[in-house]
């Protein structure tokens, strides 16, 4: 465990290496995810110069964003979870896209436009839409493709480059359009009250993906239910 870990923080290192501006390392203290929620808690807070919607990743990729963020801790909301919702991109076209979470190990991809192509093995980034996330971070690999009895997408699963059970540190990047810091209070409430730039985002990426006109894979980019109770308290 001890050896994993050190190869981790390695990796960390050299992609911190690669940002102009600071990058905060985290380490992963506890898994408070359930059975509406996936989500971990970080050793970094607001004292440390943590920000909701700061993006998290490792070496391998996106891991999901800053949620909550209490003094010395903060909520991170993995990409699966059911609440999550990322503005994304195909590598191979440009073509862009939500990664929606659903509460399972594989996320689905959203208003893709039917006549875009897309295949297993195909390599989804982030679009930068929003402005909060930088453009071109590994997501995941397009895992599986399902067409109903016309040869219409109905689903389109992702694999996440990163494997989300096996999380010990991540970095926190700096927005590319900086948030507020997050006010600590004694009980944030439930999570969907603080995800509003997670939603107004997607929502922004649908936009772009042609979503107004009908053109999505697999429905609305809706909130899905609450995680009740996901407070990064301290």
């Amino acid at each position: 465990r001890l050896s994993a870990e050190n190869r981790e923080l390695q990796q960390l290192v050299k992609l911190d290496a690669v940002w102009a501006d600071p990058v905060l390392s985290a380490r992963v203290i506890a898994d408070t995810g359930g059975a509406f929620a996936r989500s971990l808690l970080l050793d970094r807070g607001v004292n440390d110069g943590v920000m909701r919607g700061m993006a998290a990743m490792t070496a391998q990729g996106v891991v999901g964003r800053v949620q909550t963020a209490g003094e010395r801790s903060s909520r991170l909301l993995l990409l699966t979870d059911i609440n999550s919702r990322i503005p994304a991109m195909l590598e191979k076209t440009g073509d862009r896209l939500v990664v929606a979470g659903n509460n399972q190990s594989k996320p689905e991809l959203q208003y893709l436009r039917q006549e875009v192509p897309v295949a297993v093995g195909d390599m989804v980034l982030t679009s930068g839409v929003g402005g909060i996330i930088p453009a071109g971070l590994p997501l995941g690999t397009v895992t599986e493709v399902v067409v109903d009895g016309e040869g219409r997408r109905i689903r389109i699963a992702l694999q996440p480059s990163v494997d989300l059970a096996r999380l010990g540190y991540v970095s926190l990047l700096p927005s590319v359009r900086l948030d507020e810091p997050v006010a600590v209070t004694a009980n944030d409430g439930p999570i969907n009250q603080l995800a509003n730039e997670p939603v107004n985002e997607s929502a922004q990426a649908a936009d772009a993906a042609g979503a107004d006109d009908g053109a999505g894979d697999t429905g609305r980019a809706d909130d899905g239910p609450t995680n009740d109770g996901a407070n990064a308290d301290e």
